[in-house]
């Protein structure tokens, strides 16, 4: 357990001193993050996952519950108190790559990795599909959604990773991809902390009762739900609790980033995201234990 902070708070506490020091940092380092670092972090993780039939069940899983939860959070009770479209990611979206993967490596056995992998990626193209979509308050129709799909870090990261595996030198590459693909993903923590610090200097946190269902709906509603489906696909016991651990992650750090790109309430975006992982240290100990 004590392995938990230990892959996170480092990158997390030297973005917050960062963005505290730096406050314009962040926005430097948001666009690199993902027109070069999302690709490449995913393609280097997709290298290093082997293919079998419940892998599929996991990705299907990682299409299926952002989908069903953005669908229930539409019903009128849930709906009223998550009015802005911010909420509506920031209790769905979960951060399966930057924070699950830190999370399956500190508390799970390594062969419970291709399981996070293949969720996560599922997950990272719904993320960037639908997502700008939602904040957009918009459909915008069949031809938005197929030019969001073409543009998404998500799909870039698989058809980099589908071109070098037809190489023969997929585990050369693999293993010379994973160390700079980590180094993303210390980036991405880092960039949560530097959100914060500068959040603290501007005194911009916004705390509101959406805020708080978004976080509960987020935290506790959506592992539940992959509880039960996990369980209905008869999946083994390890991938169902890898899955369920990475359902208990925070807000995805992508919700702030598509915020950023759109424009739209990022404040608010910034707000989900950073309490989200602050609670999310407690809540998915506890999680784990329920688990075990």
């Amino acid at each position: 357990m004590l392995r938990l902070p230990l892959e996170l708070l480092p990158c997390l506490s030297l973005g917050l001193v960062l963005g505290v020091a730096r406050p314009a940092w962040p926005a430097k380092v948001i666009p690199p993050l993902i027109h070069w670092g999302l690709p490449l972090s995913l393609a280097a993780l997709l290298l290093r996952s082997p293919f079998s039939v419940d892998l599929l069940k996991v990705g299907l899983l990682g299409v299926l519950v952002p989908v069903l939860s953005l669908w229930i959070v539409q019903f009128p009770p849930l709906r009223q108190r998550l009015q802005h479209r911010v909420l509506l990611l920031g209790a769905t979206l979960g951060n399966t790559g930057y924070w699950g993967l830190p999370v399956a490596l500190a508390l799970l056995p390594p062969r419970a990795l291709s399981t996070v992998i293949a969720y996560d990626m599922a997950g990272t193209l719904v993320t960037w599909s639908l997502g700008p979509l939602v904040l957009r308050g918009t459909g915008g129709g069949t031809n938005a959604l197929v030019r969001t799909l073409l543009t998404s870090p998500a799909l870039q990261g698989l058809g980099l990773a589908a071109l070098l595996v037809q190489t023969p030198w997929r585990e050369v590459v693999a293993q010379a991809l994973w160390w700079p693909a980590r180094g993303v993903f210390w980036l991405a923590l880092a960039l949560v902390g530097m959100r914060l610090g500068v959040s603290l200097n501007e005194r911009s946190l916004t705390v509101c009762g959406g805020l708080t269902w978004a976080l509960g709906f987020k935290l506790l509603v959506v592992p539940g739900i992959i509880w039960i489906l996990a369980t209905a696909l008869d999946l083994p016991p390890l991938d169902r609790t890898a899955l369920v651990l990475q359902g208990a992650t925070p807000t995805a750090l992508s919700v702030l980033l598509l915020a950023e790109v759109e424009g739209e309430a990022v404040a608010l975006a910034s707000s989900v995201v950073l309490l989200s992982t602050g609670v999310a240290l407690l809540t998915v100990p506890l999680w784990w234990s329920v688990l075990r």
